[in-house]
């Protein structure tokens, strides 16, 4: 987290700005592959899609590296790797 925080955030904000949390949910679906001339159809499970959830926080007097309980939460995002490049903007909050 220490990398994204130093390439996300400019230089002048990184002491007040940081990366929080960082959590992922993965979808997992079930794929389906027919054979000819076969009894069943194959199925297997695959990660059909990831979300992640960066958190950013700001502490105004400075970050203390988890000494300081003043914080106020800047921005929550929702980062789909399927979704990622669509040509349809699509609000989902």
């Amino acid at each position: 987290m220490r990398l994204i925080n130093q390439n996300v955030i400019k230089p002048p904000y990184q002491d007040a700005v940081e990366l929080s949390y960082l959590n992922r949910e993965v979808i997992t679906a079930i794929s389906y592959k027919v054979v000819p001339f076969n009894k069943e159809t194959e199925r297997t499970f695959i990660d059909d899609d990831s979300i992640y959830y960066p958190i950013f926080t700001v502490h105004p007097f400075g970050s203390l590296e988890g000494k300081s309980d003043f914080y106020h939460t800047l921005i929550k995002l929702r980062l789909s790797q399927k979704d990622a490049f669509t040509a349809i903007g699509v609000r989902d909050f």
